[in-house]
């Protein structure tokens, strides 16, 4: 049903009576003849139309002259019966003068929906209202801005590509207009989403247009966004020296012109760079100070990528992993108020990879759920789907399907690598080669691994023992034993003053496999133990159960009087978790080892 007021009526139904009446009496014909209904007394009177095809054919029957004259009539109307919601009523408003032809007009109110609908994050209204007005802008200044608006809309969709080129005409014309401010934020914006695109040398090259174009850098707000996303993306191009100094003058700046914005943000950068220094407490603080401020303010992305990297800190440094899950959903909340179905599903991806670290397959499973939903209805899905194809490559391996395991994380290697994105390159080859592996297939584990290596060595990035560490295992098994003790050592002195319990465990592990090489029974036997009890302390249920099975092997090949009850008792147990995980795979392949053993002896 379609509601009506008074005034309305008036409007729509003027041609079918040739002559203005007064309101009660078209209504009383309207109402007898059947084609509205009373609705509504107070606050005023209204009415439905019993179809919309009653009002088509209504509208229909107007002249083009008085279409035009009553759509301004009513659009005055509302403008001067409700002053205080024209904002609210923008885009009714847009309606009505742009069909009364009052182009000056339909222009602001168009360009005010798009505002409001923007700052609701109703992009495909925003898109929707700016694009009308861009049809009638005729000034430099208002195109600029309505395609900034534009811009911002199709990036909150998604729609990268879109957006960047949205947003260089318009960096364009405010380069004309000498708008250092409007110039510098695009920039900004625009090196922001082509990171998100998964275009890391389009991000960088950006910034250092922008950074150019600026000249003597007056001192703006936009400035000093671009200041900061130029550290941020140094940091993330592995320049932390230059991200250190960048990340310092935009926090600077905008705490001298109070710009919340960009004080959470580059707090948030400043704390990813304490990280990277080790400086954990100090980072922690500093990324919750940038919580408090983006809360405050109701800076969503700000808040969420704050939450992230507090998330990545539990993980990588502490091995908090259930705290880490914790903080990355907090993450993924905040994107959520936003619609941006991207970014969303890269965060999601973490959720579900330290899901997959628990064993808690089921809630895996749920937010692959959310996952393959979101990718159906992003309209540009690379990056989240990325995530999603090494989230579901863990999963195959998780489950014992190593063969297509490994063909997943190969192809998703091959799209990184392709992106030149090098911490998800690292990523890929490391959990390549964890699955090659256990497949043994020495050879190309060595390759993958010696690839992460030499990405982990460049200057300024962040050491990473864990691919020296299977490296090491992968030499040991091919009998190149000095290049195995080289590489643990070479681990050694790359760990850092506070080693994480996911880094005791990766240390403990090689020293474990290489001492099973070795065939050092007692010492294997004994570092197994202590992996398998910093997994069940971590939550890592199902590497705790594969570990159970190494330690059950060791005790077998030592051979002494009690070793085999003990190792039919580890396997038992690591029978059990496998069977609670619905893990088939393994599970079935520990029967068969305990059915190879020799029975025991009947007392």
């Amino acid at each position: 049903m379609i509601r009506l007021s008074q005034h309305q009526v008036n409007a729509a139904t003027y041609p079918l009576w040739g002559v203005f009446m007064k309101s009660e009496q078209h209504l009383l014909q309207l109402e007898m003849s059947g084609l509205v209904q009373l609705a509504a007394t107070d606050p005023e009177l209204e009415y439905l139309f019993r179809h919309a095809m009653f009002q088509e054919v209504a509208y229909d029957s107007l002249l083009r002259q008085d279409r035009r004259r009553l759509h301004q009539a009513v659009g005055l109307a509302l403008e001067q019966l409700y002053p205080e919601r024209q904002t609210e009523l923008a885009a009714l408003l847009a309606h009505h003068f742009s069909e009364a032809g009052d182009l000056a007009r339909a222009l602001r109110y168009f360009s005010l929906a798009g505002d409001r609908a923007l700052a609701v994050y109703a992009n495909r209204e925003a898109e929707h209202h700016y694009r009308a007005a861009l049809k009638l802008a005729e000034t430099e200044t208002d195109r600029a801005r309505l395609l900034a608006g534009m811009g911002q809309a199709l990036a909150l969709q998604s729609c990268y590509e879109e957006a960047l080129q949205t947003w260089n005409a318009a960096i364009a014309l405010y380069q004309a207009l000498g708008d250092i401010d409007c110039l510098a934020r695009l920039y900004a914006r625009s090196a922001r989403y082509a990171w998100w695109s998964g275009d890391s040398p389009r991000s960088l090259a950006l910034c250092e247009q922008g950074l150019a174009a600026l000249g003597d850098r007056a001192e703006t707000p936009g400035v000093a966004e671009l200041l900061h996303e130029a550290a941020r993306t140094c940091y993330f191009k592995g320049q932390r020296d230059q991200a250190r100094t960048l990340c310092a003058q935009a926090l600077d700046l905008a705490g001298r012109l109070g710009c919340l914005d960009v004080q959470a943000d580059a707090l948030v950068t400043l704390g990813v760079l304490q990280i990277s220094d080790q400086r954990l407490e100090e980072a922690l603080a500093t990324l919750r100070r940038a919580v408090e401020i983006a809360d405050s303010a109701g800076l969503f992305l700000v808040a969420s990528r704050a939450y992230y990297n507090i998330a990545s800190t539990f993980e990588d440094d502490f091995g908090e992993l259930p705290a880490a899950r914790y903080y990355y959903q907090r993450s993924a909340e905040e994107i959520r108020k936003r619609h941006s179905a991207a970014e969303e599903l890269f965060v999601l991806n973490k959720v579900a990879d330290i899901s997959l670290l628990l064993g808690d397959f089921k809630a895996a499973d749920t937010t692959l759920q959310r996952l393959r939903q979101l990718i159906r209805t992003a309209s540009n899905p690379d990056v989240g789907g990325l995530g999603l194809e090494l989230t579901e490559a863990l999963l195959l391996r998780y489950q014992g399907q190593l063969e297509a395991a490994v063909q997943r994380l190969r192809a998703y290697r091959n799209a990184v690598r392709e992106r030149t994105d090098l911490q998800n390159l690292i990523n890929a080859n490391f959990y390549l080669a964890g699955v090659l592996m256990e497949l043994g297939l020495w050879d190309e584990a060595e390759t993958a691994l010696v690839e992460a290596i030499e990405l982990n060595d460049q200057p300024n990035w962040s050491d990473n023992l864990w691919s020296r560490c299977l490296l090491s295992t992968v030499r040991a098994y091919q009998g190149r034993m000095e290049e195995a003790h080289n590489l643990l050592e070479q681990a050694r002195a790359k760990s850092r003053s506070r080693l994480s319990l996911i880094d005791q465990r990766y240390l403990t592990l090689a020293q474990a496999r290489l001492a099973m090489v070795e065939q050092r029974w007692s010492e294997a036997i004994a570092l197994f133990g202590i992996t398998a009890r910093i997994e069940a302390q971590v939550g890592m249920q199902w590497y705790r159960a594969r570990r159970l099975q190494e330690w059950a092997e060791a005790y077998l090949a030592r051979g002494e009087q009690g070793d085999d009850v003990q190792a039919r008792e580890l396997l038992h147990e690591a029978l059990i978790t496998f069977e609670e995980l619905n893990i088939s795979y393994y599970a079935t392949r520990i029967r068969q080892r305990l059915e190879s053993l020799a029975p025991q002896p009947e007392l």
